[in-house]
């Protein structure tokens, strides 16, 4: 009896945390801020109901994503997951004359407060970790109860990982509201609007009341709808039938059947990129075209074993990208990685594989505006008991002191003058550069003010080969 009082006590509480932790709502966004309202109103009364052509130019928009897990770094949104919607994304918007790209790897953030927030925690996020001049998106577990929502306060959009799934409409419906679009049935959000802010079926009071759009059918569902709808019939002021767009973006029909933004939604967003946002408009058009798949240097098929104290993995660089995603997994399906994450070198450094045991990776390159490059070919290897790095250069080399304090400087010191051109790069262990110098003389000093504390390697190239070594900032 008392394991069974365990049990329901045990799936009471899983069920309550997992009512509390799932969005009940698709979209929160409960106001575009005074600045968009004002410019989209201004647009909209000089757009009229004239036809529009299809944009001459295209805006590209930098995107920040921010990947949000628990205070001990858990429940994060699969990364491959973040970077394919980019590429959903620009295929939602294609023909708007408006495409995102990736500005830098996804950031991480570790807060249970963030990662299951209220709106109030939300601002609080957004504003302390948003890159300015960005489209800041943060994917969390629970985005204040909704699938997402546009803060206008903060100027960033924040999405639900379990409305990021495959064929989701919420990113692009949130970056929507980001570029002024109110939703197809504003007005209806908290009840009936009053008679003469209904718009009408026949779209004779268009301009002045729901979206403003007059190229957008009335619209009353406030909920979300399957299509085609077969609800109860509605019913505008004057009694004709009104029939909402099951296509649009910015309504509320149900994901699969949302496809498009009209041209009249379309030309406003371009027009408030051009208002409030040009400056964040890339200079020059980020690259969209394939990408090939590296090829995996270290661990590979003649040498496939790692260091069990610092595990190194390298691959070839790939033209255009600006980082790789590396995955490592006990499964050659790839599934359930122990590592899954961005680097921006052809480097990758852990301590956290188990020796003794035999793991599978991978590697794909990540461009600006191709995030969904082809993997490399799935390898197998196995961590063994420390032995050192065998990697050689030309001259053999000593460092010293390792450890070394802060601020310190650590010496490089070279067994045999120096002939070759030496290049040498301080990096962290995602394989970010943190200081980089050119080898002239049989020793060298490198001071480490500003380097933080933690673990790094120092990467000693030449002509005759390569030396990693790890190296230990007190």
């Amino acid at each position: 009896m008392k394991s069974i009082s365990s049990l329901i006590a045990a799936l009471f509480i899983f069920f309550q945390t997992f009512s509390q932790s799932t969005p009940h709502n698709y979209c929160g966004t409960i106001s575009l801020g005074e600045g968009k309202t004002v410019l989209l109103k201004e647009f909209q009364r000089s757009l009229g109901t004239r036809a529009l052509e299809k944009p001459q130019i295209t805006y590209y928009l930098p995107l920040v994503i921010h990947i949000v897990g628990t205070d001990e770094g858990k429940g994060y949104e699969d990364l491959s997951r973040a970077l394919e919607s980019i590429c959903s994304l620009n295929e939602q918007y294609a023909g708007s004359g408006i495409q995102f790209y990736l500005d830098r790897p996804p950031l991480y953030i570790d807060n249970s407060s963030y990662y299951v927030h209220n709106y109030k925690d939300g601002t609080r996020m957004m504003r302390q970790n948003k890159v300015s001049n960005r489209i800041n998106v943060f994917i969390v577990q629970n985005a204040a109860d909704n699938c997402g929502y546009y803060n206008p306060s903060a100027d960033a959009v924040a999405v639900a990982k379990s409305c990021m799934l495959e064929g989701s409409i919420t990113l692009a419906h949130e970056l929507g509201h980001y570029l002024s679009l109110p939703h197809t049935f504003s007005g209806w959000e908290g009840g009936t609007p009053p008679e003469n802010e209904q718009e009408r079926a026949d779209g004779s009071n268009c301009k002045t009341a729901g979206d403003g759009f007059c190229d957008t059918r009335a619209d009353y569902l406030a909920d979300r709808w399957n299509c085609p709808y077969s609800g109860a019939v509605l019913l505008d002021p004057v009694g004709d039938t009104v029939v909402p767009d099951e296509t649009l973006i910015m309504s509320y029909s149900a994901d699969e059947c949302q496809t498009r933004f009209s041209p009249q939604q379309m030309a406003a967003m371009r027009n408030y990129i051009n208002r409030s946002k040009q400056g964040m408009v890339a200079p020059e058009v980020p690259y969209y075209g394939s990408l090939s798949a590296p090829q995996e240097l270290s661990p590979d098929t003649n040498n496939p074993y790692v260091n069990g104290t610092l595990a190194v993995f390298q691959w070839s660089s790939v033209s255009k990208a600006i980082g790789y995603q590396v995955q490592v997994s006990r499964f050659f399906s790839m599934a359930q990685n122990v590592i899954d994450m961005m680097v921006e070198d052809t480097l990758f450094a852990t301590s956290e594989l188990i020796p003794g045991v035999s793991y599978y990776w991978r590697v794909r390159p990540v461009a600006a505006g191709n995030t969904c490059g082809a993997f490399s070919m799935t390898n197998e290897f196995t961590v063994r008991q420390p032995t050192g790095l065998e990697q050689n250069p030309t001259n053999m080399v000593s460092i010293y002191p390792n450890p070394v304090r802060q601020g310190a400087e650590l010496q490089v010191l070279f067994s045999e003058p120096v002939r070759d051109n030496v290049q040498m790069e301080l990096l962290d262990l995602s394989g970010k550069q943190i200081k980089y110098l050119s080898a002239s003389s049989s020793q060298l000093q490198i001071p480490l003010d500003g380097v933080a504390a933690g673990v790094y390697l120092l990467k000693i190239e030449s002509e005759a080969g390569r030396l990693i070594r790890r190296v230990l900032v007190q």
